[in-house]
């Protein structure tokens, strides 16, 4: 059972003849976001442990509230899921699975502005044992993302009631090697997604949640882990991709996303005390969003990312542990998307873990 409560006050921003900094009807953009959620699953080893049947249960109520304008919206979720791994030998095994849900939309309330609607979602996927240390894999599954329940009410006056869930496919395959001392992932991708969720300008500063057209990515990912010894290990990762959108009306593709990723990693323990230091680089980035602006904008790329992170976590037994994070170690002002907003910068968070 979880239970989320978030108070959204953002702040405008304008540029070149529209006023900026803390927004003048600052309660214009107050909002009150809930989510009650209830999981259950049981699972079942069956033929002598050889499979594994999963079942379970996704209930799950939503809450928007506009605090300005007095306006509220609720989505329920329903949703039953299964799934089984049968082992066709001791190499060879395949799982499949599927997700219905049934979400029921009052999201305008006091306007009868309701609507309901059931997805399927499944999936297929197989693993074979090439040898001890070599495993073969493949993976093909639905994806599917209900657009956020404040969105439908975000700007009166505005067409947002049509919004559509975002879904579609993704396929991958790949090759693991794994040793007791250091592994190797390779792996290949296509995404094919029909309905992207993008924001649309209606008017500087204001933007609302579209459904904006197809969105594609083939990628390549690598990943390197070595264990020198049973206090140290660190890992190496890049991926090379092509994610594209083509929008509504317009019989090309443009670049959506960065193109290139580079992540390194080490991890230390000692006794009780285990630390990483994570770096993240982004690269070979999308075109900004101000290069559409006319006069208003400048012809550029989103510049490159790196973000240094680091956790220390101290295990004071198997019941009671405390974590420091200090991220962006770096304090740099890099931009995180194609409207250049950015990045926090250092900041650090503190956490303790009862486990009982």
């Amino acid at each position: 059972v979880s239970y989320n409560k978030r108070v959204v006050s953002p702040y405008q921003a304008t540029l070149k003849g529209f006023v900026y900094g803390p927004n003048k009807r600052a309660k214009s953009s107050d909002w009150n976001l809930n989510t009650l959620t209830w999981d259950t699953q049981k699972a079942w080893n069956l033929r002598d442990d050889k499979d594994t049947l999963v079942l379970g249960m996704t209930i799950s109520k939503e809450e928007a509230e506009d605090r300005y304008e007095h306006m509220q919206g609720e989505r329920k979720n329903y949703g039953l899921y299964a799934s089984y791994k049968y082992a066709f030998s001791d190499k060879f095994d395949v799982t499949a699975g599927i997700r219905g849900q049934h979400i029921s939309e009052d999201y305008i309330k006091g306007q009868d502005k309701t609507k309901s609607h059931n997805e399927f979602v499944p999936q297929i996927q197989a693993l074979y044992k090439l040898s001890d240390n070599i495993s073969w894999y493949a993976n093909a599954a639905k994806s599917y993302q209900l657009p956020p329940l404040n969105q439908f009410f975000s700007h009166k006056g505005d067409s947002v009631g049509d919004l559509k869930p975002q879904e579609g496919w993704t396929y991958e395959t790949g090759i693991k090697h794994i040793t007791d001392t250091a592994s190797v992932k390779a792996g290949v991708y296509h995404m094919d997604i029909d309905a992207k969720f993008d924001w649309v300008d209606i008017g500087l500063p204001n933007k609302v949640l579209k459904n904006v057209g197809k969105f594609k990515n083939d990628g390549l990912e690598i990943e390197y882990k070595k264990h020198l010894s049973d206090q140290f290990s660190y890992n190496l990762g890049a991926a090379f991709s092509n994610p594209k959108t083509k929008e509504e009306g317009k019989d090309f593709y443009k670049q959506s996303d960065a193109k290139l990723q580079l992540t390194a990693g080490i991890d230390y323990t000692v006794g009780k005390l285990s630390s990483n230091l994570n770096f993240l680089y982004l690269g070979k980035r999308e075109s900004s969003y101000y290069n559409s602006l006319g006069s208003k904008g400048s012809d550029h790329s989103i510049p490159h990312r790196s973000l240094l992170n680091a956790n220390f976590t101290y295990k004071a037994d198997e019941h009671h542990s405390a974590s420091l994070t200090l991220n962006n170690l770096l304090d740099r002002d890099d931009t995180i998307n194609k409207y250049e907003n950015w990045g926090m910068p250092f900041n650090w968070m503190l956490t303790y873990n009862y486990t009982f």
